[in-house]
């Protein structure tokens, strides 16, 4: 029997949620978890709170494949969608925050607006017409009129109305209008068509005659929408849910398109008029120059959206959908129940002892109990839209469908094993960029030849030594990598229960006596990549960000958010009124 006979993905499921073409309920399939119970609560504090200077848009930052973007549309939904509909959902939420929405929501509603990623836009212009057709579109599929023109609604009445001007001649004179449309009638249907190559082309051909229709302030109009729809009972405030929103930040002009993006921020979410809410694969610190972090970070309350271990394990075990209950849990007793070590295994990973966390990761058989850990932070640290834990698990190539149509093998291969993510994920690390890492890559490539050439297994096991040491140039300095670290341990426990459990030893005995991988006295496998002369330009970078932050109060004033955290944490039980201040020791007071 193929595991394929037992296993399928469920097809609720999905590896991307496109913001912008959802289905009617699938949004309601999202389990929220701590990241998301923080960014909504963070949401309905900028939206309640009297005081402006905590009126602030949001930025959500997570790598490809964490939720985020679903995140983003169950927000959406709550903040706008009628009440009724949303009562089914409701009671997933946390107690107090299914008090705080269901509060706010008895007499307020936040009309939403959706873009991805560049969206056509090149400039500042681009930007203003992106906004104002997003705008439009989302109040007609609504049902909505309001008494705010925007640019192509200026347009249109000009052309109709305006005599003084030949809009055949225009036409058949310009060549680039020329190849749109034939006369004025034909203009007029590509303006209501919201067309903003028309309206552009349109815009430059009339202002060379000095004559402009077109708004120059973006704030001032998405605030007048939003007054309109405040006096009309409709919204109390206007929502803009930007995905992808890397994209923009990689053109050559992403800053002055930012600063036209910030201001919306700055001068109208503190009015509580309209809110931006950015999902990005990148964090503000990581996003701008330096010099412009503190800006932003007044404008916007930054989220780090990472997919935590409990919820990869839920969610990657609900992916994989059990054809034969009675068959799986045989086979699960079998491989894994009947295993004392491979319990103790789970157990370790599992950490509290959790018992929703030791079925979430039994359930993810035959993904081994290690590749399931290791997929956690693989889906925190790498990965694109084409790349990610759930792309994997879809890949019938190099992925996890690949492995389910091919095994249990004539080498009675039983588990997933963390190998398979190092195959998958390489196109991935290459992209890196990285020193680091690509003297790593390097390595593999220059001595995997002669390890393919031995028994089978050598080749599996190098490539996990790989894995584990990229992922320990990944992960966050602070977090606890002990059980990434490519120790013999390590290595024999992340192929416990398959056919390489008895030859572990001897294959890392050959890759250490080749010096494939010199074991250290610490008996760690580890390529040693420190020792990479760092470029000139790097050693000023380092020595002015270190002049930057040479002090805690420095390092602070970095991270406002920060501040506040310690501010809490000193104040919690004191209880009259204090105020928490913090010092260099280098200060003289």
């Amino acid at each position: 029997m193929k595991y394929n006979e037992l296993f399928e993905l469920n097809k609720n499921f999905r590896p991307a949620y496109i913001i912008n073409e959802e289905d009617i309920s699938y949004w309601k399939l999202f389990i929220p978890n701590n990241p998301f119970n923080e960014i909504l609560d963070c949401t309905l504090k900028s939206l309640t709170s009297s005081l402006t200077q905590e009126k602030k848009s949001i930025w959500v930052q997570g790598t490809f494949g964490t939720g985020k973007s679903h995140a983003g549309a169950v927000i959406k939904h709550l903040l706008w969608d009628d009440y009724e509909n949303l009562r089914d959902y409701e009671n997933v939420l946390k107690i107090e925050l299914k008090e705080k929405l269901k509060n706010y929501r008895q007499n307020n509603r936040v009309f939403p607006i959706v873009l991805k990623g560049i969206s056509g836009i090149t400039n500042n212009k681009n930007l203003i017409l992106v906004i104002e057709k997003a705008v439009k579109e989302a109040l007609t599929k609504n049902g909505i009129t309001v008494n705010v023109k925007s640019d192509f609604e200026r347009w249109i009445e000009h052309v109709e109305k305006n005599d003084f001007l030949n809009w055949d001649k225009i036409i058949s004179d310009n060549q680039i209008l020329k190849m749109h449309v034939n006369n004025k009638d034909e203009l007029l249907l590509k303006l209501k068509n919201n067309d903003i190559d028309i309206l552009n082309n349109l815009e430059n051909i009339i202002s060379q005659q000095n004559i402009h229709f077109s708004t120059s302030n973006i704030s001032n109009w998405l605030s007048d929408i939003a007054d309109d729809l405040k006096n009309k009972g409709i919204a109390s405030s206007l929502m803009i849910f930007w995905d992808e929103f890397t994209s923009i930040l990689e053109l050559n002009n992403a800053k002055t398109i930012l600063n036209e993006i910030q201001n919306i921020a700055e001068l109208l979410s503190p009015q509580g008029k309209v809110f931006l809410y950015i999902i990005c694969h990148k964090m503000v610190e990581q996003a701008v120059p330096l010099e412009d972090v503190k800006r932003i970070q007044g404008r916007f309350y930054p989220h780090d959206y990472s997919m935590t271990t409990l919820t990869t394990y839920h969610i990657m075990s609900t992916y994989i959908k059990k054809k034969d209950i009675k068959l799986f849990e045989s086979q699960l007793h079998e491989h894994i129940n009947s295993n004392p070590q491979l319990l103790k295994l789970i157990s370790d990973l599992a950490n509290d002892n959790c018992e929703n966390r030791m079925r979430d990761i039994k359930n993810l058989f035959p993904i081994h109990p290690y590749t399931g850990y290791i997929a956690t932070y693989i889906s925190r640290y790498i990965g694109s839209a084409q790349r990610s834990i759930f792309n994997f698990l879809h890949d019938s190539n190099k992925g996890f469908l690949k492995f389910i149509n091919e095994n249990p093998d004539t080498n009675n291969n039983i588990f997933l094993t963390a190998d398979w993510m190092f195959d998958y994920f390489f196109e991935e690390f290459e992209k890196d960029g990285s020193e680091k890492i690509n003297y790593i890559l390097n390595h593999y490539l220059n001595v995997k030849n002669e390890l393919e050439n031995n028994e089978n297994g050598y080749i599996n096991v190098f490539k996990t030594i790989m894995l584990l040491n990229i992922l320990h140039q990944e992960v966050y300095f602070g977090e606890d990598i002990k059980q990434l670290t490519p120790t013999t341990t390590n290595l024999k426990r992340i192929y416990l229960g398959t056919n390489l459990e008895n030859q572990i030893d001897d294959i890392l005995n050959f890759i250490d006596s080749k010096n494939f991988v010199s074991k250290t006295p610490d008996d760690r496998f580890v390529i040693h990549t420190i020792g990479l002369p760092n470029a000139p330009e790097d050693e000023e970078i380092k020595k002015e960000i270190e002049k930057k932050y040479e002090n805690i109060v420095k390092i602070l004033d970095y991270n406002p958010k920060a501040i506040e955290e310690f501010k809490s944490f000193f104040t919690t039980n004191i209880l009259r009124e204090s105020e928490i201040n913090f010092y260099s020791a280098s200060t003289n007071l």
